[in-house]
């Protein structure tokens, strides 16, 4: 199934980088590169958009008061240079949001996103997306931490410092609460302070394990072998 894609990014390097990626995937085709909100709105008003790859920040009309603007937007994915609008941008519902500079693997895994959550909108089913998040309290706030955006999950006395994509948090819980609540995620105790998700680990050695953002965390000597045949199974 073809998917007709658009661009919207005040940024000349950003919207050939896109344009490129999406060059190379067949079954999407660029239908318009827009450089403003202005001018992507006229193209939805005479063009069908089934996917819009949006940045934030953009003179006159950013990406989230544009994205508010639309009465039925098609799916977007945002791709900004701001991690501090992400709450913002799961709140409209995007698919997902992309931190720049987007290396081709990660815009790769947006697009599987998109594709499952198309599915699943299809089939009417709910979107695994909105059954994946906890609420953590940090501060003052309750936030919706989206369970896929955690990299790690470190014990400090009687906190927790949990480590997202966009942020870290720092909520008044005990790690093996944590631990229980997203033992079903795929969450495994790699040592008595780390909680981390074993779907991104890339490496590990008889003390260390190695998680994407190449941050190596100690292995404990206790959980080592339930740790390494976890990881094992996980990938075959």
């Amino acid at each position: 199934m073809i998917t007709r894609c658009m661009i919207v990014d005040d940024e000349p390097l950003a919207r050939e980088v896109a344009a490129g990626y999406i060059r190379k995937i067949d079954s999407l085709v660029l239908v318009s590169s827009c450089c403003n909100a202005i001018d992507a709105h006229s193209v939805l008003k005479e063009t069908h958009v089934d996917l819009i790859f949006l940045d934030i920040n953009m003179p006159q009309i950013s990406g989230i008061d544009f994205l508010k603007s639309i009465s039925y937007p098609p799916k977007v994915i945002i791709i900004s240079a701001h991690k501090e609008y992400a709450l913002d941008g799961f709140e409209l519902d995007v698919v997902d949001y992309l931190l720049k500079p987007v290396p081709f693997h990660r815009f790769l895994k947006s697009l599987d996103k998109y594709h499952k959550t198309s599915q699943n909108e299809k089939s009417g089913k709910e979107p695994e997306t909105n059954k994946k998040y906890i609420l953590l309290k940090d501060s003052k706030k309750t936030l919706k931490v989206m369970v896929e955006d955690i990299e790690y999950i470190e014990a400090m006395a009687e906190y927790c410092r949990v480590y997202t994509t966009f942020r870290k948090l720092t909520p008044k819980i005990p790690l093996s609460k944590l631990e229980e609540e997203l033992a079903e995620s795929g969450f495994m105790r790699i040592h008595k302070s780390y909680l981390i998700p074993l779907k991104k680990v890339t490496a590990f050695t008889s003390t260390t394990v190695e998680i994407e953002n190449k941050k190596e965390l100690p292995l404990g000597r206790s959980y080592k072998e339930s740790v390494v045949k976890a990881i094992q199974q996980s990938i075959v």
